[in-house]
């Protein structure tokens, strides 16, 4: 670890106290944090425009996950759901904070907005909030501005059903000059993706994680449904599917090609007999993709000719929301770690779901993301089922 390093950890710990101390004195406390800002923006005088109505997730569960105890009792979480309607506010003065979207407003800076960052607890303990993250250069930017900095936008499942979704609801309702804030290391499928909904290279201003932006006036759209539970607006989610595809990908509504996509490269969460299930899956007609080595267009053109997707748990699978309607998506579940984001994916864009669900391994790379395995037997005869059902 270098001197300089050590030195700035040395400066956070300081920093850290001192502002303990100070707290527990009563001399100074931690700035408010917005919980909802369509409730506060009356008590600011902000500006707010409802763009999309709410929305009901209460499709039935399959028996893929019924018939399993875990999934069944994960998954109810999600199923007969509610989401409010989202909307559009106009924020003047705010200061965007950093590249991961923090978001303050009000006079010396009173007020964090919790909907950035999904809930409170993750405004609370981030550096920038804290007062820990030294910051280099704060700049103004007059006119009208949009930030395409989220909490986890820099990955490729939240960039395409946290950041676009909602970009793409907002997208009609903001004024023609309007300027993008995107994240320094902003990548190619990112790049490409904003391209393809007119969000063009001139239009946006790069940041990194040492600048504050104050903005004259940041156009701010509430979730379109609710990030940490995967959900979107299915008119949304279908929209935006048409028009990335209409705009790279193929244009049929009906396709034919079988896809296996590949993890062989992942550092955690290993499906450590891949290569035997990939085997077996290619004599039944399945490409083996690598989806990470594939350029972004590349990528849509293939998922868009796909009738049948079949992935462990992961990124991949994100390419769903490329695939034409009748399409089948069959996900392989990890069995200590599962999760609700790609079936919720398949429900808001109208897809059929299967699933199969591995048995555990001895030991893991990753213990918090523990790796497993496929009794391949059973997995053939399930996969047999399932395209018989085809």
């Amino acid at each position: 670890m270098s001197i300089k390093l050590h030195v700035e950890k040395l400066k956070t710990h300081a920093r850290r106290v001192c502002r303990t101390m100070v707290q527990k004195m009563g001399i100074s406390v931690t700035p408010p944090i917005c919980e909802n800002l369509l409730l506060w923006a009356p008590t600011q005088g902000f500006e707010s425009k409802k763009i999309q109505e709410p929305f009901l997730m209460d499709d039935p569960l399959p028996e893929c996950i019924r018939s399993h105890p875990k999934l069944d009792k994960i998954f109810q979480l999600v199923d007969g759901l509610g989401f409010h309607s989202q909307h559009l506010i106009i924020i003047p003065n705010a200061k965007v904070r950093g590249h991961r979207g923090m978001i303050s407003f009000g006079e010396n800076d009173s007020y964090y907005i919790a909907e950035t960052h999904w809930r409170v607890s993750n405004v609370y303990h981030h550096p920038i909030y804290l007062n820990e993250w030294p910051i280099s250069e704060t700049r103004k930017l007059e006119g009208n501005w949009y930030c395409m900095m989220g909490r986890n936008g820099s990955q490729y499942f939240h960039w395409f059903w946290d950041e676009l979704p909602r970009l793409y609801s907002a997208l009609p309702h903001l004024p023609p000059d309007t300027r993008f804030l995107v994240a320094e290391e902003i990548c190619d499928y990112q790049k490409d993706s904003l391209k393809a909904l007119g969000v063009l290279p001139e239009l946006c201003l790069f940041q990194n994680h040492h600048t504050d932006s104050i903005v004259e006036r940041l156009w701010f759209p509430t979730a379109s449904g609710h990030s940490e539970q995967a959900a979107v607006s299915p008119m949304i989610a279908k929209q935006l599917r048409k028009a990335l595809v209409d705009k790279l990908g193929h244009h049929e509504n009906k396709g034919t090609r079988r896809v296996f996509i590949s993890r062989a490269s992942a550092r955690r969460r290993i499906l450590i007999n891949e290569n035997e299930l990939a085997e077996h899956v290619t004599k039944l007609g399945f490409e083996i993709v690598h989806a990470e080595k594939l350029e972004f267009t590349e990528q849509v053109k293939l998922f868009s000719e796909c009738s049948i997707v079949l992935a462990q748990h992961g990124a991949g699978l994100t390419n769903m929301l490329f695939v034409p309607e009748n399409c089948k998506v069959l996900e392989i579940h990890g069995p200590r770690v599962t999760r609700i984001h790609y079936w919720m994916m398949t429900r808001a864009l109208g897809l059929e779901y299967d699933c199969f669900v591995g048995t555990d391994v001895e030991h893991s790379i990753d213990e918090n993301e523990p790796d497993f395995k496929v009794d391949v037997p059973k997995f053939e005869a399930w996969l047999k089922q399932v395209l018989n059902n085809k």
